[in-house]
């Protein structure tokens, strides 16, 4: 009898620490299981819904290139007709067409704001900004499937030491600010940045006698239109024994003769532009002086476009702007100086974060 009350008592010792092992390993696995779930879920609340919307959007400004359409014809360059009209454009992506899988600065440029370095060759972008217009906003919402949401997108370059960071950082805090709810996605990508405008006085074309230099923005690059028309000289030519010349007046209009002439142009005023010597605005001087290593550089608004030549996207017509300036300078030849020749690319690698609430 003794024997099966020891038995007895040991049955029950081996029953206690089996469920001691099993709650053991229970916890374990509930404490695992609780672990992963807040690992594969970075998002709760609120979050969870947006974290969705903001994923896609992100990976279809680096992955897409988006497209337009008027209800005849289509395409993916839908940078050309966002300033035609923004309803064109039924999906934003920032992607070359080319197949490269590169950011086109032009997209960019069309509706974000642009920070250039000092050096001008590198640049960040932001969107939206204080100043922009809400109609435009509730377009790019719409276009990005973020309607129902505030959002904020930056992309800047991966080495962070080409810009000014601590800018580019307080943007950044002070459109998201202090939200409760806010998810942040990131993508890697890389970015063709175009520029043009910056002209050579070596190659420039015009009216020979007297110099007039004309200058042509060619409708298939009007997207480079977003706040006005900017470009630069420089290396200019002058005649023999003359080392000055002086700049006189510019003209604008969408015409122009056999002899590289603009025919019912319109001159601008002072208010009209901004004229840039070596990098100092000299607009209020009327006419100036320069020689051959000054710099000059202009700026011929939104305002004075609309102004001037309203009808810009529809008419099919080139933009053309007259330089006239006193005999001393040389062009090389007779002809129309293109924007499309001062074509620069620089490639770097960004990384672009789009912030939703």
């Amino acid at each position: 009898m003794a024997f099966l009350h020891d038995m007895r008592e040991e049955k029950a010792m081996v029953s206690i620490d089996f469920l001691t092992g099993v709650g053991v390993l229970l916890m374990a696995f509930l404490f695992a299981s609780y672990t992963i779930s807040s690992v594969m879920t970075p998002y709760s609340g609120y979050s969870k819904e947006l974290y969705p919307a903001a994923d896609r959007a992100a990976t279809l400004l680096v992955r897409d290139a988006g497209y337009w359409t008027d209800g005849n014809d289509y395409g993916t360059e839908w940078n050309t007709v966002w300033n035609e009209n923004q309803t064109y454009v039924r999906k934003i992506g920032l992607i070359k067409s080319d197949g490269n899988n590169t950011i086109d600065s032009r997209k960019l440029n069309v509706f974000m704001q642009e920070h250039t370095d000092v050096s001008g060759n590198i640049s960040w972008w932001e969107y939206p900004t204080s100043s922009t217009d809400p109609a435009e906003l509730e377009n790019v919402s719409r276009t990005l499937g973020l309607g129902r949401n505030k959002f904020y997108i930056q992309i800047r370059p991966v080495n962070e030491s080409l810009i000014n960071v601590s800018g580019a950082n307080a943007a950044a805090i002070d459109a998201v600010g202090e939200q409760s709810d806010v998810v942040a996605v990131t993508r890697l990508a890389t970015t063709e940045l175009t520029t043009f405008g910056q002209f050579d006085g070596a190659d420039l074309l015009g009216h020979v006698n007297p110099t007039k230099i004309l200058l042509v923005l060619e409708p298939e690059d009007f997207d480079l239109i977003t706040n006005g028309i900017t470009f630069s000289i420089s290396n200019w030519i002058f005649d023999d024994g003359n080392n000055e010349s002086v700049f006189q007046w510019i003209k604008i209009g969408d015409e122009i003769n056999a002899a590289y002439e603009l025919k019912d142009s319109n001159m601008l005023k002072d208010d009209d532009y901004t004229v840039f010597k070596n990098g100092v605005n000299v607009t209020d001087s009327v006419t100036f002086s320069f020689n051959k290593t000054d710099t000059l550089g202009f700026f011929i608004p939104l305002e004075t476009l609309d102004s001037f030549i309203p009808d810009r996207y529809t008419s099919g017509k080139p933009i053309y702007m007259q330089l006239n300036v006193k005999s001393e300078v040389e062009v090389s030849n007779e002809g129309m100086t293109k924007f499309s020749n001062t074509k620069r690319l620089i490639i770097y690698p960004v990384k672009m974060t789009l912030w939703t609430w």
